[in-house]
């Protein structure tokens, strides 16, 4: 359980930041022109926060936070080499309160080594009515690969930390589990790794994780679950991700502004492969498909990162039969071997574009206008690669809408996209 605590947290933020890296490239390259050839080659990873907690309710969870957090995104490297963020790390509560909260990330980059150190730090901590206090929490964790391996390590402590009134260790021993008599029980310094490898390692760490089990204990829902002081660091050789969707619209105003994306494959930037299919799908206004399946995949070995998109859709009517197709497929790909490379690729059967046919071998970034409504773009490609990273993105059709009061009710600023595939491999 404690090892899936700190993958899914990890891989929630960073699939936020992964889901569209459409235009992310260009950053990721200024970065890693400057440092691909000087500095010691590896992907950093990070993410903290100070405090998360979970409520069940009768009809799912209410959850708070996390608060104060930070997160270093392996998609795109680091502008800086600290990445920080401050703040309360719990609104004030009698009996869930806190004070003041750091939350950090570092990275250090020498021509022999790298580190990435996450840290979190709560001042005054009062939590359960002072059941549980603490003058300081200082959780740190960091990361370090070199030409001779890759390491992790934890050198989280505390200081005048109380539980149930009774004086605890500073450094508690990893998953330290202590009773919380009438409330449930609290682990203390939880830990999950390090896993190390020749140039890959990983480690998390909460350094407070409450289980209440008593019903309405101090006001708090039997299965609460209060999470304090998490931190995670991790170094991997390179960077894949490969993300493949059928529809996303944005823009519609009304109740629901956006739809999508639907049906959604993805990878985490450590690779793995999904597949997702659907059987057919409708939206108002916007129009309908049939049958569709995105996949998604992608490896990392000791000297080469690959990733590849596909999506993959039928029986395409949109906007009333102003723009449908039997059939559109999409494909982006993108490695990384000693350098970047990337390709992309679409396929057509029998799109039309106000009743006009268009060729089954239709050009990249082929511009449609759409009288009275804006254009489309089809087959619309773009990407960029480098010594040390390459991204792809392949779009079937992007509609955007330009005109106000136009025949298809949409708001000017409408964009449709249906059938995605972007991918990026990388080694900063």
């Amino acid at each position: 359980m404690k090892r899936l605590t700190v993958t899914f947290v990890l891989s929630f933020a960073l699939a936020l930041s992964a889901l569209f890296l459409c235009g992310a490239g260009s950053a990721a390259s200024a970065f890693n022109t400057a440092s691909a050839t000087s500095s010691y080659p590896g992907v950093p990873n990070g993410y903290g926060y100070a405090v998360y907690i979970i409520t069940p309710t009768g009809s799912g969870n209410v959850n708070y936070g996390p608060s104060v957090p930070v997160a270093l995104s392996c998609t795109t490297p680091p502008a800086t080499n600290t990445i920080t963020n401050s703040g309360l790390a719990l609104s004030g509560n009698s009996l869930v309160s806190s004070g003041s909260a750091t939350s950090t990330i570092t990275i250090n980059r020498t021509a022999t080594s790298l580190s990435v150190q996450t840290s979190e730090d709560i001042h005054n901590l009062s939590m359960l009515g002072g059941v549980i206090a603490a003058n300081e929490i200082h959780a740190v964790v960091t990361s370090t690969a070199t030409t001779t391996g890759a390491t992790s390590a934890n050198s989280s402590s505390f200081s005048g930390l109380t539980v149930a009134g009774l004086p605890v260790n500073s450094s508690p021993t990893p998953n330290t589990s202590l009773t919380l008599p009438g409330l449930g029980s609290v682990i203390l310094n939880e830990q999950s790794g390090p896993t190390n490898g020749a140039k890959t390692t990983t480690i998390g760490v909460i350094l407070m994780d409450i289980r209440i089990t008593a019903l309405h204990a101090v006001g708090l829902a039997s299965g609460t679950r209060i999470v304090i002081a998490f931190v995670q660091s991790a170094i991997q050789p390179s960077a894949v991700h490969a993300t493949a969707y059928t529809l996303y619209a944005s823009g519609l105003g009304g109740s629901t502004p956006a739809i999508g994306p639907v049906a959604v494959a993805g990878t985490s930037c450590q690779g793995g492969s999904s597949t997702v299919g659907l059987n057919g799908y409708t939206v108002p206004v916007v129009g309908n498909t049939g049958n569709a399946t995105s996949s998604a995949s992608g490896a990392i070995t000791s000297s080469s990162a690959t990733a590849t998109a596909q999506n993959s859709i039928s029986n395409v009517n949109l906007l009333g039969g102003l723009i449908t197709a039997d059939k559109i497929a999409t494909t982006a790909s993108a490695s990384w071997n000693g350098g970047g490379s990337r390709s992309g690729s679409a396929t057509f059967v029998n799109v039309k574009v106000n009743g006009s046919l268009l060729p089954s071998n239709l050009a990249p970034n082929t511009r449609e206008n759409l009288p009275g409504i804006g254009y489309v773009i089809v087959n619309e490609q773009y990407g960029s690669s480098n010594a040390s990273e390459a991204t792809e993105t392949v779009i079937g059709i992007d509609i955007n809408v330009t005109v106000s009061n136009n025949s298809t009710g949409l708001l000017a600023g409408a964009r449709i996209i249906v059938s995605a595939a972007t991918s990026s491999a990388a080694n900063y």
